[in-house]
């Protein structure tokens, strides 16, 4: 492709495509973090032969259909590619620049309550004599009792836990390595029970999807016969809300997780601070006065 130009056929996209996705799988995005950005920018310029204003501005309007949340991520993903085709002058001008990422409502993260985390455990641990749902018991202290995110536990490793430490390193986002304390139960389960190679294995040797793990967590909510369904991200906010409202600091919990930055922490201090709100209207002197009038 002549340096400059905005004119590119479909082929010649699809190898940028390619040739961008190498770029940013060396520097910090997992692997389903690449299957999505693969298939967004493929989906986006299927039907685009030349990359030019127009045909980006026709071609985004087919993005307003999709919830607020998933047309930020996507036009954050295009943008993200059109600067670096500019980057490298694969353009004449920076067509990220046309396009402004959607604001999303802030939601709260949907977490259980200590009550049904509980129930959970119970329900797991009765069923601890079958080999097979050994499996299922520490996927879920990893990650409600350790806060792991599924991608984290899906690729652990098992040689990187320290008995001594009672903790285990964990590859997390940005390719960065981090220490993470385990439970005193889950470190048992972990000598004892844990995989070849991986901590969880769905065979000798091989790791679970990241897919079958998320099944693995919707049945654990079935059959604990909790009244919504259960996701791992779910355990995850679960584990930090119930340390921030056990009174643990917020830089310590930003480490847990693996943030790099405070404010994806500091959305669990609205959790805490709704349930301090609703403590103070049924608990406090005053308003319980006020209400048996």
């Amino acid at each position: 492709m002549n340096k400059g130009k905005a004119h590119t056929r479909s082929d010649e996209i699809c190898y940028l495509i390619s040739n961008y996705l190498e770029v940013i799988a060396k520097k910090f995005q997992s692997i389903e973090t690449l299957r999505a950005y693969s298939s967004d920018l493929k989906i986006f310029f299927r039907h685009i032969e030349v990359i030019s204003r127009p045909n980006l501005l026709h071609e985004v309007l087919t993005l307003s259909e999709l919830a607020p949340a998933s047309r930020a991520r996507k036009i954050a993903t295009l943008k993200g590619f059109l600067s670096w085709l500019y980057d490298e002058k694969k353009t004449p001008e920076n067509f990220s620049l046309i396009f402004s990422t959607p604001q999303v409502p802030k939601k709260l993260p949907p977490f259980l309550s200590a009550d049904e985390a509980l129930t959970l455990w119970k329900s797991l641990k009765n069923e601890v004599s079958d080999p097979s749902q050994i499996n299922d018991l520490l996927l879920f202290l990893l990650l409600y009792g350790s806060g792991l995110r599924v991608s984290e536990a899906s690729t652990l490793l098992r040689t990187r836990f320290d008995k001594d430490k009672g903790a285990i390193q964990v590859l997390g986002k940005g390719k960065k390595w981090r220490w993470v304390p385990v439970l005193p139960v889950a470190t048992t389960f972990l000598e004892s029970c844990g995989g070849t190679k991986f901590v969880l294995e769905s065979a000798p040797g091989r790791s679970y999807s990241v897919r079958t793990l998320h099944r693995k967590v919707y049945r654990m909510g079935l059959k604990a016969g909790l009244d919504r369904p259960l996701h791992p991200h779910m355990l995850r906010h679960s584990y930090a809300t119930h340390l921030l409202e056990g009174g643990a600091n917020l830089r310590n919990i930003q480490e847990l997780l693996g943030h790099s930055s405070l404010q994806t922490t500091e959305r669990y201090t609205h959790v805490t601070l709704d349930r301090l709100a609703a403590t103070l209207e049924s608990k406090h002197p005053i308003n319980k006065k006020i209400n048996r009038r």
